[in-house]
């Protein structure tokens, strides 16, 4: 059973997190897997229905950390954040522009080559 966490807990400039890659909902900060979970139940409209530590994991993650990152949030849509240069290497959430159809949001961000 995956354990909820408190997103905005992890918010801080001052909490770093080596990051290593994003597949299938999940990302992995440090030695734990985190899933992002839709809200199934929420009819025509998506939104994001919470932060899950994951006990068996089905993503694929790098072996070693691509970046060092904090997690910066700003009205349900939540970024990492590269503490080197600011680059954002991932965005999820629920996106709220439109009220009435809200919009769950995985979208990472891969360096180019």
């Amino acid at each position: 059973m995956n354990t909820t966490i408190d997103v905005d807990a992890l918010c801080s400039t001052s909490k770093k997190f080596k990051y290593y890659g994003a597949n299938c909902n999940q990302l992995k900060l440090g030695k734990v897997i985190y899933e992002v979970v839709e809200d199934e139940e929420d009819g025509y409209r998506s939104s994001m229905k919470e932060l899950a530590i994951v006990d068996v994991p089905t993503g694929i993650f790098y072996n070693r950390s691509l970046a060092t990152v904090f997690v910066r949030g700003n009205n349900q849509i939540y970024e990492l954040v590269d503490v080197k240069d600011g680059y954002v290497w991932l965005t999820f959430g629920t996106d709220n522009v439109d009220e009435y159809y809200p919009c769950f949001v995985f979208d990472p961000h891969p360096r180019a080559a």
